[in-house]
């Protein structure tokens, strides 16, 4: 289940993370009008994913919004509001407690993240940089993280159910083989990995091998098994006779 995993869901997420990071520094050189915005974008997503520099990707998140609260003051000619004391205290927890809820990524996360709304949503009210981040974490990370873990739930809960399909077919093939039974193996272990092959998900390639290979291998075997046995008793009735 544990390497499963890791080829499922770790490796693929570490892969997707490296991915985004070199993205980000692609878009830290450019100079476009938004690559301000284009780094913002790959910052969230590196941070819904809770990977291994998640503390550095969050610094980074800061700077850039920082500089986007910097621009609008000056294309709006108004003064850049400094966020108030009890937010500046209040913020960092409220991003840790967001890094810890997507690191967990399970049921217990998604009920933190519910939580976490309500509390952005009080730091989101004025034109400071803090405010914009607050906003940002609100309309974007909050409900991206909610979706990608939902969505990872729902993966893992069909591949629980595949699994499961897939070692009970696994243990009527065996018993069929051990049985010696070729009717057995065309008519249960057959039918059973045909349908998980029919289905796809993440035990189709193996299931598809069971129905190319090793059953009509097996079946073979036992009908070869049956002939030199029915032979055997014919020659024993002969010496007899």
């Amino acid at each position: 289940m544990d390497a499963e995993r890791y080829v499922d869901q770790i490796i693929p997420q570490q892969r997707h993370e490296g991915q985004l990071w070199e993205d980000l520094a692609h878009d830290s050189r450019s100079v476009s009008p938004d690559h301000l915005e284009n780094e913002l974008k790959t910052l969230d997503k590196i941070l819904i994913l809770g990977g291994a520099r998640q503390q550095e990707a969050r610094e980074m998140h800061e700077t850039v919004i920082a500089q986007l609260a910097r621009m609008s003051a000056e294309k709006s000619r108004k003064p850049l509001l400094e966020a108030p004391t009890w937010g500046r205290e209040r913020m960092p927890a409220l991003q840790n407690q967001f890094d810890q809820a997507v690191q967990k990524g399970d049921a217990q996360g998604l009920q933190e993240l519910e939580k976490l709304r309500g509390q952005f949503k009080t730091m989101a009210g004025n034109d400071s940089a803090m405010a914009m981040s607050a906003r940002d974490y609100l309309n974007n990370l909050v409900p991206k993280a909610q979706k990608q873990i939902q969505a990872t739930l729902a993966a893992a809960d069909s591949a629980a159910a595949a699994n499961k399909e897939y070692d009970t077919a696994v243990r009527h093939y065996n018993q069929a083989v051990a049985a010696g039974d070729p009717e057995r193996l065309r008519s249960g272990a057959l039918t059973e990995f045909r349908q998980i092959v029919s289905f796809g998900g993440v035990r189709a390639s193996e299931a598809a091998h069971y129905v190319n290979v090793l059953i009509p291998q097996a079946v073979k075997a036992a009908q070869n098994a049956r002939k030199d046995a029915g032979l055997s008793a014919s020659q024993a009735d002969s010496a007899t006779e």
